[in-house]
């Protein structure tokens, strides 16, 4: 009897196999995302610092019952469209109590202790407190307290259980589980004690700065003059610390006149060179140059001495994103020598502008790698400095208003035709009520909230306000900041 010959495998058998084993799996995993996880991106700061705005969750719904510390998804029924990210603070039959003086919130008469949240809970709308949940419902609200949009206000009210599609215990950043590296751009404006945006480029804009400064006579820092302490960069500080430097408060065609002399005096002060200017007007830029000779008057003297009184004073440019350096350049050059406009990194890389007496070193704008001061990461937001794209639009808008109305509630109440008792509405209701006077409104009478905070935010920065300073000198003068020791 023959031996049975064995069969020869079919040449590709083997990763055809393969490829439909990969496929079959695939479609297992499809179905198990169709039917029983779901993937959430979070959108905006609410929940910083545990969650920051790009985080991608993922969602299993299945039999999960929400509990008090938990964080969770509610699903898409709100106005916005999308799903929501909150934390169950309490549930059905318990008493929420919000102490705004202390930022303390309690529950059934104890208070919480919230080791995850940004900052004390301070904002406030509509709801009363003591307040009692309803049986069957959740009372969320996001870790970043003041930035975020919760059970405190009657727009989003308690959460009907049969609203929340995940529990904690299945809640991951994809990104950070996966090892993945964040978007250098993906700023957290939310979390406004550590807001972070610091691309690469400005890394090397640093470094370029440190090898520049050791060629040029002097430094003229531009500030902007809504907000001088803010834009006042300490890494650009310390690179200028050693040559002469010249501080130019500009955009003061924006600021309030009175508030920009009075930075003006607590600038010279500190024994420091300090001109208000506006870029857009030719006389500003003719008073810096006059500044920067006063300044380098000994500097000046030395040459003509020497028989080099022919010789240009070179001098570096330098500020945050959009403080206005590139309309200055264009105005102090007498033509269009930069790329201009209102929107932060424009200037990608250094540029030389001469003039007749001047050299001048344009480099590009340039944050510092951690804001710690909440006051200092909101300024720069409200001026533009950071980049729209990656804010929340809504809550920039909303502490904008809360911000100029206790300075200037004349203005706001003027701008968009107000009376005392709308003025003082929670921000979110004020940002309301200016939409529905100006006529944002969607199907249903619902008002526009995101079309109304980019109206206020764009007239904001194009002055139709008024001339508004967000920053006021201190009391007490910063040596350490503005000598450079």
């Amino acid at each position: 009897m023959e031996k049975q010959e064995q069969a020869k495998p079919v040449r590709g058998q083997n990763l055809l196999e393969w490829y439909e084993a990969l496929i079959s799996a695939a479609l297992v995993l499809v179905l198990i995302f169709s039917f029983f996880f779901r993937i959430i991106q979070v959108d905006g700061s609410s929940m910083v610092p545990t969650l920051v705005n790009g985080d991608k969750l993922i969602v299993w719904g299945a039999g999960y019952t929400p509990q008090r510390g938990d964080v969770v998804i509610v699903d898409s029924y709100t106005s916005y469209g999308k799903p929501l990210v909150k934390r169950v603070i309490a549930k059905g039959g318990d008493t929420v109590s919000i102490d705004y003086a202390t930022g303390t919130v309690a529950v059934n008469g104890e208070v919480l202790q919230e080791d995850y949240i940004a900052e004390p809970t301070y904002l406030g709308y509509d709801v009363t407190f003591p307040y009692t949940v309803p049986e069957g419902t959740v009372f969320v609200m996001g870790d970043n307290r003041n930035q975020s949009l919760d059970s405190r206000s009657t727009y989003v009210g308690c959460i009907d259980e049969r609203d929340i599609l995940q529990g904690a215990f299945v809640l991951y950043a994809l990104y950070r589980f996966w090892g993945g590296k964040m978007n250098e751009m993906d700023t957290r404006f939310a979390n406004q004690y550590n807001i972070q945006w610091f691309p690469g480029h400005m890394t090397k804009t640093l470094r370029m700065m440190e090898q520049e400064i050791q060629h040029v006579d002097a430094s003229l820092v531009l500030l902007d003059a809504r907000i001088p302490l803010s834009s006042l960069n300490p890494e650009i500080e310390r690179i200028t610390a050693r040559k002469p430097k010249l501080y130019a408060l500009n955009k003061a065609d924006l600021a309030d006149p009175a508030v920009t002399e009075e930075w003006i005096k607590y600038f010279r002060a500190a024994d420091a060179g300090c001109v208000a200017i506006s870029a857009k007007q030719k006389g500003g830029a003719n008073a810096v140059k006059a500044a920067i000779e006063k300044e380098l008057a000994g500097l000046l003297e030395r040459r003509q001495n020497r028989g080099m009184g022919g010789a240009k004073t070179q001098v570096m440019l330098c500020g945050i994103p959009n403080v206005g350096k590139s309309t200055f350049i264009n105005t102090f050059a007498g033509s269009a020598r930069a790329k201009a406009a209102d929107r932060p990194g424009v200037t990608k890389g250094k540029q030389w502008v001469s003039t007749d007496k001047f050299d001048l070193l344009d480099m590009p704008g340039v944050l510092w790698k951690k804001f710690d001061s909440k006051t200092i990461a909101s300024n720069l937001a409200f001026i533009g400095s950071i980049k729209d794209d990656i804010l929340d639009v809504e809550e920039l808008a909303m502490n904008l208003l809360d911000e100029v109305r206790r300075n200037y509630p004349d203005l706001v109440a003027q701008r968009y035709k107000l009376d005392a008792e709308t003025l003082a509405l929670p921000p979110y209701e004020l940002m309301e009520a200016i939409g529905r006077k100006r006529g944002l409104l969607v199907r249903g009478g619902e008002v526009n909230t995101e079309r109304c905070a980019i109206m206020l935010v764009d007239e904001f920065r194009a002055c139709k306000w008024g001339r508004i300073s967000l920053e006021r000198p201190p009391q007490r003068m910063i040596w350490l900041i503005l000598r450079g020791g």
